[in-house]
C-alpha cells in the first residue's frame, strides 16, 4: 500500500472501531521502518498531485503526516503553492485553509504573501484567514498586523465580528512578540472600533485571557501576614490535674490555670 492508497481508503470512510484510519497505520509503519527523507517526499508528492474526492480532508490529513514525519522541504512547499494557484481547479475555501497550513508545515512557516493573496478565504472565513496572517507575520511588522486586523473589524457590518478577534488574542500576542508591543497595538485596534461594546470587549479580553494585558498598573498582592489573626499560644505545658480549674493570664502574657 502507498500513502495515496491509504488516503483514498480513509476518505472512502474505511476505519476500524477505534477510529484508526489507513493513513494512521501507514504513516506510523512507514516512519518506524526507517524510510529515507526522499522516500517520504515521494509518497507526499503523490498525494499533493492527486485529485481526491474530499480535498478538504486530504489537505487536513496531509498537514498531520508532514508534521509527524518531520518533513521540511521547499520543493514540497512549492508543489502545494502551485496547487493553490491553479485557477483551472480552484479549491473550496476550507481546502485552501488546510492546504496553506500544509504548505507552512512543509516550508517551516508561511510567508505573508502566501496568505494575503487568498482573497476568497478572507471573504468566506475571515477568522481562519486572520489566524494564518498572524502565523505568517509572527514576531514581525506589528503595524501591518494591526492594519489587517482593523480592516477586518471595521465596517457596517464588519467582515469579522470582534468576538472572533477576542478568540485569537493568544495568537495576536505571539505575533506582536512582546507584551509592550501587544499593549500598544491592541489599544490602537480598540481605538479604531466605533462600537463601545466591541472596544471594551477587546480590551477586557486582552487583560483576562492573555496575561500582561494592556494594564500598566501594579498588581496588588495581599499581605496575608498583616491580616492574619494573632493568637496568644501558651509555650508552657498546662497542667490538667484536679487542683487546677480557673484560667488566668500571667504577667508575661501566657495562659495558665489557677488552682480551684
Amino acid at each position: 500500500m502507498s500513502l495515496l492508497q491509504a488516503f483514498e481508503e480513509t476518505i472512502a470512510g474505511k476505519e476500524d472501531r477505534a477510529g484508526i484510519t489507513a493513513v494512521d497505520v501507514f504513516t506510523s509503519k512507514f516512519f518506524e521502518n526507517g524510510h529515507s527523507q526522499q522516500d517520504k517526499l515521494v509518497e507526499l508528492q503523490a498525494v499533493v498531485e492527486a485529485n481526491l474526492a474530499d480535498s478538504e480532508r486530504k489537505w487536513f490529513m496531509l498537514t498531520g503526516v508532514i508534521a509527524k514525519w518531520g518533513i521540511t522541504s521547499e520543493a514540497l512547499s512549492e508543489c502545494i503553492r502551485s496547487k493553490l494557484a491553479d485557477d483551472a481547479e480552484p479549491m473550496p475555501s476550507m481546502a485552501q485553509y488546510h492546504a496553506l497550513r500544509a504548505m507552512g508545515a512543509a516550508a517551516g512557516g508561511l510567508l505573508p504573501v502566501d496568505v494575503l493573496n487568498e482573497h476568497a478565504l478572507r471573504q468566506s472565513h475571515p477568522k481562519l484567514w486572520a489566524e494564518l496572517v498572524l502565523s505568517a507575520y509572527k514576531n514581525g511588522s506589528p503595524e501591518q498586523i494591526t492594519k489587517l486586523m482593523v480592516n477586518l473589524l471595521v465596517g457596517n457590518p464588519p467582515l469579522m465580528p470582534w468576538k472572533s478577534l477576542r478568540a485569537l488574542l493568544p495568537e495576536v500576542r505571539l505575533a506582536y512578540g512582546s507584551p509592550a508591543e501587544f499593549r500598544k497595538q491592541i489599544q490602537i485596534i480598540a481605538n479604531n472600533l466605533a462600537d463601545l461594546t466591541a472596544r471594551n470587549g477587546i480590551l477586557d479580553a486582552a487583560e483576562k485571557r492573555v496575561g500582561g494585558g494592556i494594564s500598566s498598573g501594579a498588581v496588588k498582592i495581599s499581605n496575608k501576614t498583616a491580616n492574619r489573626k494573632q493568637f496568644n499560644i501558651p509555650t508552657k505545658t498546662i497542667r490538667r490535674d484536679i487542683n487546677y480549674g480557673r484560667k488566668f493570664v500571667e504577667p508575661d502574657g501566657q495562659l495558665a490555670l489557677a488552682t480551684g
